[in-house]
């Protein structure tokens, strides 16, 4: 195999790589509100919480920053 013949399949061989990981990646990412807080307590906890939207927001601002202020969201 050429020297040229071995650029081009190594630029090929890149770029499929690069395609198929944006690809995973867009495909990955929450769209709504409750998909989003999912993915965060399931960082934080491991499982995503049960309840409401606001109870669950309030308690993982408890634990990030050590209390609730009380204002709006």
């Amino acid at each position: 195999m050429s020297m040229y013949m071995k650029k081009i399949m190594s630029v090929l061989m890149c770029a499929v790589f690069i395609i198929s990981t944006m690809g995973t990646a867009a495909a990955s990412a929450p769209d709504t509100i409750q998909s989003k807080l999912a993915a965060v307590e399931s960082t934080a906890y491991g499982t995503e919480q049960t309840g409401a939207l606001l109870e669950r927001i309030n308690k993982l601002e408890k634990e990030f920053i050590g209390s609730h202020d009380g204002g709006s969201i």
